[in-house]
Formats: structure tokens, C-alpha cells, sequence
């Protein structure tokens, strides 16, 4: 094993493919092609050019000079040339750290051509997910424990489980039938450790009789949703006592022992509703917010469907207690559906008083665990699955449901290989998602971006500012927080590093920001804020030689020369140098909050953040729903009865800042970042994600087959409190109640100076009028005198159409429009407007008689000016809220 300055040969290797192979981007995944690609680029790749962290910048001298006002720090010694390589090595003696170089691995889910279709996990392999805080370790001999008033419980789960494990049902006696055939399947299986929770007494004896392990939970609820809905705080008894739990409706078939196919290293594994990879495990789409320009129209946005309340396992975890506690909460005292909430929980980010569960997550093979859509329309038709033996189908997709369980029961228990031909007129394929939302996807798009309801962020700041509130479900999470280590302590290449940052923090937390010669201006706005926010607690790092020289006159700046990483471009090395800083500063023990040159601080945010998640992020959304997720519905029309199929859609999250406690997983995550970052170049350019969109699908993406999430725990900040600049200038200047934000970033426009000049002073000096005067795009590419529409009655109604003839001809030509995606919408001869809630008028604005019109309906006046393209941009006068106007028969043609 070579050590001379060279990662191992076998570290480099795995580096090798952390460089070189794909995760696969946005929809679908291609894993027929990635083995053959991973095999080709890996053969052809040198040692020298894959490794993992940053290589030496040539030597530069420093000019650099201190001075009272600046504390410039020394440059690292020239063992930092290691570019903070020994990250990847095994941790140094006594360290709570596993071998940091986990997080580069597991970033492909297919391995070879056959790992898609196969059910059997490796086991045997290490991961960077977070590691498990079980109720009862794994070494207790004193099994289970907490039995003190589950006496009953306790007893018959000693009898039962295996391996500290238990299949478990919720049932009563009305449906013994079903019943009957899942008992039958299950021993044919293999699965022994079933039990039962009864909810009545006619249960018991009909257990009794066929030996299958029950515990009696006497409720009155009738109907299958309102049993399902018990289930929850029944599996948290079983988790209390330290035992795991697979929970299953009786709808489903096993075919084989499903405890043999579980990976068992997240604190649930769960199926989805999917039927394809993007579907099943998750994917990204792009949305397009026009109103915003050119720079800030896109941002990615992450979708999944339905996390199925009817099949999942959960181990016997702290984190998977919380999960139970919460939904068997929600199921008490909201008015929703189980799988609704449970499918919620397992995707959204804790925000606010609503604290996450915090649970590490894997979406199980949908191949082997699936659901009847799958089976019947995939499976059964296509001769890749021709000898594939599923684990499991779960009959959610099909009505009525015994017919395609007894298809199930004899095809894998019977041997009959026509058993799943008996159904004429099933559809012999699946359609991927975004396929089926294509025709009208402009509506959904326009809605979404539109939105602007904030009830309950502003509910949140209502009851305590933006100061952080308890959780509403009695639940909390206690991170393992990483030990203090002095900077002597550390390896001599992150000495100098730690000690500036040692120096900086305040209370073991310190603010970070990362800053080019280009970022000055921009800096001395941030740090003129900070100090008004009494933000001292900052560390300024760099690899520019003139930043520590330019800031001699700013106030009281720590500012640290970094060399600059070797990268293929000035913004890779930045993004680098950013990633690996930040991983040895978490790891030395110490939180940061990073945050870029673009932010005005308005209020000190350290006294805001809620220090529960391993992250807490800022949100690229606008409202609610794009912030903290909400449930989206696809419509599949050919599956009929069941063709609506749920699922979470969320927006990002911004990477210029966040919050990240001293955890294992945040260092875990900064690597994961790098690692990713660094792999980008070698990728085809249609397969290479941006930094925005590798942050998302980190912190977003459960694990599945070989890919594994790092874990981190999840905390979206206060959309209003942590603002985003679309937020700041789309809704918080025209209606923000007198309440100030923490801070702002300027993150969806490119003419970052002028906005944080508007921005600190609106803020900090009490003059608005330049805030307010800024139009809502961005300016850099347009005009920058151009001047919003007036709402003025007596000055918007052009007197004259003459210059607006060619636009009122397209509006009457291309209606009906969707107005912020709801259609339809008619704009008529004699300024007659047909809306879906009213009549109204519309005709010329006098501002912009080409470009623009009123329109004017229900109560509300609107200026709606239109771009080339023939999208229009609606203003509504009194609240500013900003909507999207697309004519639906345009949208069509587009798609067709």
C-alpha cells in the first residue's frame, strides 16, 4: 500500500467512482448503460487524476497586510498543500467519526446490469447513513425491555419474534376471510414472527385456533381507513419495547420471507406508490417562474409519490419512535387520512413547531416489493422479469382486490405461470410521470410558482417572531453532537483553519462566508449589517491574495488566505474549497452558519436557529407549499378507480446558506457535496447537476439499492424569517405586517449590489424608496430604467388602442388563458374579460399600451404586462401579488 503524499489503492479506487459514475439525472435512471460507462471511464482513469480532495495551488506570496480594523490571519503552512486530503483517512484515535471516506461511496444505485432486478441486499457492506440509536441496543441481553405496564405485549413478542423482529397486522373480526388467505401466504413464505392486533373479541378465537400470535387492543373503529388509522400507536409499543416492527396490510401476498430482503440500515424502509425508478425513488423537475428573469426563472423543485402507509418496516429506534409519536398524533387530532400523513412525514423537512421525525430512509426495490400497478402492467409483460421472483405485491392499485391476490397466490405459491393473464384489457405498460402530467404541465408549473399563501409560516411568527417555538406533538431530537477539539489537536494542513476559526466563534458557533476579489463589494455591505445585527462571531475565507488586502478598512473582519484548490474551473475550486473547510471546521466540533457576501443581516440569526437538525437550510420556495411540501396528486386516467395517485413536491434549497451542527452526518454530507462536485466534469454534459441541484438531492433523496443517503437531518427555515430574494421583493415589500426578516440573500437576481443597497436601506437607514421602486425580475438583462405599471384609476386606461391593436388581436385569437394555472379564461371583443369567478374588463395600459393591459374582475384591479414569448405577467394592484397568464391553447400546440 503506497502512502507517499497518494490515497491508498483501493480508497483510490472507490474515488475513482465517486468521480466517474452517475447517480442519474432528473427522471430516469439509465442502469443498463452505467456499468458498461463506470467499467470504461474507471480502466482509462489514472491514479494521479482522481483524487478526491483538492490538490496544491502553486505557491502564491501574500501582500497581505493586518491593520487594526482587520484581523488577517496567516496563510496555512505548506503542509496544507495536502488540500485537507487526510479527511478521507481513518479518523484519528479516539475520534467518534467512522472512516470518513463512507461518504464518497454509494453514490450509484446499479453496481452491474443485474442489480436493478435483484432483491438480495449486501448486508455485509458499510454506508454512509447515519448510524442507528436503537431503544434497546443490539448487545442488551435484557430483551425486551420497558414491559412495565405492556406485560401482555411483551410476552407475546418473546414468543414470537425473530431476530428482536415481528410482522404485525391490524384487524378485526369482519374480515377473517382476507385474513385467512394472508396467514396461508405468509406461511408459505416462510414468515414465522406474525402477530395480530385484534381490535375486538371475536378475533382472538379464530387466532387461536390457527396458532397465530395476537395481542388484543379492543377499539370500536369500523371501516378500513379509520383501522389503518389506528396502526401508528400500536407500532410505537412495539418499538418502545425494542422490538421492529413490519407492518403490512392484509391486501398484500408474500411470496418470500421479506425479512431476508431488508437492508436494515435506516430507521424505516418503506414502499412507495412508484412504478418506475423517477416514480419509486424520486425525481427531480425544473420550474420556471418567468415573472423573476432571466437569472432567477429556474430552480429546481424535488417529487416522489406515495409513501405507502399499508407496507413499510421500521426498526426499533429513537428516531422511528418519534416518527410514531407524531402521526399517531396527527391521527388523533387532524381530520386527514393515514397514508396522506404518513407519506408526509417521511418526505417534509421539520419547519417551525413542527418537528420531523428525524429518521433515515430507504425506498425498498420496487421490483421485488410492489405494488399491483407495477406487477400487472410491467412485470407480467415484459421478458426481463421473465424468472423474477418479487418478495411481495401489495394489491393497492386494483379494485376489487381478491381476484389479483389470488392471481398472485397462484402464479408464486401454486406454480401456474398464466395465473396473472386472467385480466383482459390491462394495460401491458406504465407511463413515467412527468409524461403523464405533459399536456397540461403550464398549469400545474403556473400554479405553483404563483402560489403565495403563507398562512402558516406567518401563524409561526405571529405566536414568537422568528424565535424558535416547541414542537406541537410533544416530540424532540437530541443531535450527537460532535466533541470541542483544540486546533494543536488536529492535523497540521487544518491547524491554521481551525485555529482562525476557534478564534472567531462565539459559544462553539461561528459565521462563515467564502469570498473573491469579484464578491467585495457585495462583502462590505454583509459585514456593514453584521455589525448592526452585532454578528461578530464571522470568519471571512478566501484563496484571493486581494480580499485580506481590500478589507483592511472594514469592520473588524477575521479573514483567512486559503490556497485554492485545483479544480477544471475557477467556480469548481470555490465550491471545493468551500465543502472541505467546512467539513474540518464540523468536525473540530464547532456549528456554522454559512452564509454568501450576498446577505443583509437584519437581526442576530444565531438567535433563531433551532439547533435540532443535523441542517437547517434555507428554502428557495415562495410560500407554504413550495417551502415545506405539499401533496401533490398525479392522474394516471387508465387506472381508473385508482388513477389519482398522491405524492410530496417541495422546492429547494439555497447551499449559500444554511446551518450546520457539528454531527457526524454534516461532515458526512460536506464531503458527500465535494465528492459530487469534483465527479461533475466527467460526466456528460446532459448527466452534470449544479451545486443547487446536488444540495437538493442530498438532503432529499432516500437511499435505494446501492445508493445511500448520508442521513443528515432536515430543518427548513422560516420562509419569511430566512428570506430568499424572490420572497423579499414578490411579497414581503408590499405586505410584511410591520415584521422584520432575520436576514435576506439575494439569491434569485444577478444585480446583487443594487438589491442589497435597496435592501439595508429599507432595513437599516428607513429609506424605501428605491426597495420599492425595483421591479420583481431581474434587471441585469433588461432595461434598468424600466419603471412598473401604475395602478393609478385615472392613469393606467390607455385612451388610445391604436399601439395596442397587435397584442389585443393575439389575446382574443389565443384564449382561453390559465391565470396563475387555473384556465379558463377569455379575453373578448369591447373589453369583455370571462374569468372562472366572475366578469370583468380588460383593454390598454396606458404604461405600456404594446405590452400590457388591466384586467379587472372580481373586486381586484391587475396590470398584465406580456413578454415575447406571449406569457404575461400579472401585478395585482394593492398586494403585489404576482401570477402567470399563459394562453392554454398555445401550450397545447407547444406540446403536441
Amino acid at each position: 500500500m503506497r502512502r507517499a503524499g497518494r490515497l491508498p489503492s483501493r480508497l483510490t479506487m472507490m474515488l475513482a467512482c465517486v468521480g466517474l459514475c452517475v447517480v442519474g439525472t432528473h427522471y430516469l435512471l439509465q442502469p443498463d448503460l452505467l456499468p458498461r460507462k463506470i467499467r470504461r471511464q474507471i480502466s482509462s482513469a489514472s491514479a494521479e487524476s482522481l483524487t478526491f480532495l483538492s490538490e496544491p495551488a502553486a505557491t502564491t506570496s501574500s501582500s497581505s497586510s493586518s491593520s487594526t480594523s482587520a484581523t488577517s490571519l496567516a496563510a496555512p503552512p505548506p503542509a496544507a498543500a495536502a488540500g485537507l486530503r487526510h479527511l478521507t483517512q481513518p479518523p484519528r484515535h479516539g475520534s467518534a467519526l467512522p472512516p470518513l471516506a463512507l461518504a464518497a461511496q454509494n453514490l450509484v444505485p446499479y453496481e452491474t446490469a443485474d442489480a436493478e432486478l435483484s432483491c438480495a441486499p449486501a448486508r455485509e457492506r458499510r454506508r454512509p447513513t447515519r448510524e442507528l440509536d436503537y431503544v434497546v441496543p443490539p448487545a442488551s441481553e435484557e430483551w425486551p425491555q420497558s414491559c412495565a405496564g405492556r406485560e401482555e405485549l411483551c410476552g407475546a413478542v418473546r414468543r414470537t419474534a425473530v431476530a428482536r423482529e415481528v410482522m404485525v397486522a391490524v384487524c378485526n373480526g369482519a374480515v377473517v376471510g382476507q385474513l385467512e388467505k394472508w396467514v396461508e401466504a405468509n406461511r408459505r413464505a416462510g414468515v414465522t414472527n406474525m402477530m395480530i392486533v385484534a381490535l375486538d373479541k371475536r378475533l382472538p378465537p379464530w387466532l387461536d385456533e390457527r396458532q397465530v400470535a395476537y395481542w388484543l387492543r379492543e377499539n370500536r373503529a369500523a371501516g378500513s381507513h379509520k383501522i389503518s388509522a389506528q396502526k401508528f400507536m400500536y407500532v410505537r409499543e412495539f418499538l418502545i419495547i425494542g422490538c421492529s416492527v413490519l407492518m403490512s396490510d392484509i391486501d398484500v401476498v408474500y411470496i418470500q420471507n421479506p425479512f431476508d430482503f431488508l437492508y436494515k440500515d435506516s430507521d424505516v424502509e418503506g414502499t412507495t406508490d412508484g412504478w418506475d425508478d423517477g416514480s419509486a425513488y424520486g425525481w427531480m423537475e425544473t420550474l420556471d417562474d418567468p415573472s423573476m428573469g432571466e437569472y432567477g426563472r429556474f430552480r429546481p423543485g424535488m417529487r416522489i409519490t406515495a409513501w405507502n402507509s399499508g407496507l413499510w418496516y421500521a426498526q426499533a429506534t429513537n428516531a422511528s419512535v418519534r416518527l410514531m409519536t407524531i402521526l399517531a398524533y396527527r391521527m388523533s387530532t387532524e381530520d386527514t387520512w393515514d397514508q396522506a400523513a404518513f407519506g408526509e412525514e417521511m418526505s417534509r423537512p421539520a419547519h417551525d413547531g413542527h418537528v420531523a421525525a428525524g429518521i433515515t430512509k430507504r425506498a425498498l426495490n420496487h421490483w421485488c416489493f410492489c405494488n399491483s400497478k407495477t406487477l400487472f402492467r410491467r412485470i407480467r409483460v415484459e421478458r426481463r422479469f421473465a424468472t423474477h421472483r418479487p418478495v411481495v405485491v401489495h394489491a393497492n392499485y386494483h379494485q376489487p382486490k381478491e381476484p389479483r391476490m389470488r392471481a398472485v397466490y397462484d402464479r408464486w405459491h401454486k406454480g401456474e405461470p398464466a395465473a396473472l393473464d386472467r385480466f383482459t384489457g390491462e394495460q401491458a405498460f406504465t407511463v413515467p410521470a412527468p409524461q403523464l402530467e405533459q399536456n397540461f404541465l403550464h398549469m400545474i408549473n403556473d400554479g405553483y410558482v404563483s402560489g403565495s399563501s403563507s398562512r402558516l409560516a406567518e401563524e409561526a411568527t405571529e405566536k414568537a417572531g422568528c424565535q424558535p417555538t416547541p414542537s406541537k406533538h410533544g416530540v424532540s431530537v437530541q443531535l450527537h453532537r460532535l466533541p470541542r477539539e483544540a486546533a494543536a489537536a488536529a492535523h497540521a494542513d487544518e491547524q491554521p483553519l481551525l485555529a482562525a476559526a476557534a478564534a472567531a466563534a462565539a459559544h462553539g458557533e461561528l459565521l462563515v462566508t467564502f469570498a473573491a476579489a469579484a464578491d467585495l463589494p457585495a462583502l462590505r455591505l454583509m459585514l456593514r449589517s453584521a455589525k448592526h445585527a452585532a454578528v461578530s462571531n464571522l470568519l471571512v475565507l478566501t484563496a484571493d491574495p486581494a480580499v485580506p488586502r481590500q478589507l483592511e478598512d472594514a469592520p473588524q473582519p477575521r479573514v483567512l488566505l486559503l490556497p485554492r484548490p485545483a479544480a477544471e474551473s475557477a467556480l469548481l475550486a470555490e465550491q471545493l474549497l468551500k465543502w472541505q473547510s467546512l467539513a474540518a471546521i464540523l468536525r473540530a466540533g464547532l456549528a456554522v452558519l454559512l452564509a454568501t457576501p450576498a446577505t443583509v443581516f437584519i437581526s442576530n440569526p444565531f438567535d433563531s436557529l433551532y439547533r435540532d437538525a443535523d441542517i437547517e437550510a434555507m428554502s428557495s420556495g415562495w410560500d407554504d407549499g413550495s417551502s415545506t411540501g405539499y401533496n401533490h396528486v398525479l392522474d394516471d386516467p387508465s387506472m381508473g378507480f385508482t388513477r389519482f395517485c398522491h405524492g410530496s413536491r417541495i422546492a429547494g434549497y439555497e447551499p449559500g446558506l444554511f446551518f450546520a451542527m457539528p454531527t457526524v452526518q454534516a461532515v458526512m454530507l460536506s464531503l458527500r457535496m465535494a465528492a459530487q462536485l469534483r465527479r461533475q466534469p466527467s460526466l456528460p454534459p446532459a448527466e452534470r447537476n449544479s451545486e443547487r441541484e446536488l444540495w437538493l438531492k442530498e438532503l432529499w433523496l432516500p437511499s435505494h439499492h446501492e445508493y445511500a443517503s448520508v442521513g443528515a437531518i432536515l430543518r427548513v427555515m422560516n420562509h419569511l424569517c430566512f428570506v430568499n430574494s424572490k420572497v423579499l421583493f414578490r411579497q414581503l415589500r408590499h405586505h410584511h405586517k410591520g415584521k422584520k426578516p432575520v436576514l435576506v440573500q439575494i439569491n434569485y437576481h444577478s444585480d446583487v449590489l443594487r438589491r442589497m443597497d435597496a435592501t439595508v436601506s429599507h432595513f437599516l437607514d428607513g429609506n424605501s424608496k428605491a426597495f420599492k421602486e425595483l421591479p420583481l425580475a431581474d434587471t441585469s438583462h433588461e432595461k434598468a430604467d424600466e419603471l412598473p405599471l401604475t395602478c393609478d384609476e385615472a392613469e393606467r386606461k390607455a385612451q388610445s388602442a391604436q399601439a395596442a391593436a397587435e397584442l389585443h388581436a393575439q389575446l382574443q385569437e389565443q384564449s382561453p388563458y390559465a391565470w396563475a394555472g387555473v384556465g379558463d379564461m377569455f379575453f373578448k371583443p369591447n373589453g369583455e374579460l370571462i374569468t372562472p369567478w366572475a366578469r370583468g374588463t380588460w383593454g390598454a395600459h396606458a404604461g405600456d399600451p404594446a405590452r400590457a393591459v388591466y384586467a379587472d374582475f372580481v373586486g381586484a384591479r391587475h396590470n398584465v404586462k406580456f413578454m415575447p414569448s406571449g406569457l404575461g405577467v400579472s401585478t395585482r394592484c394593492g398586494d403585489g401579488n404576482v401570477v402567470l397568464v399563459r394562453s392554454i391553447k398555445q401550450a397545447k400546440a407547444a406540446t403536441s
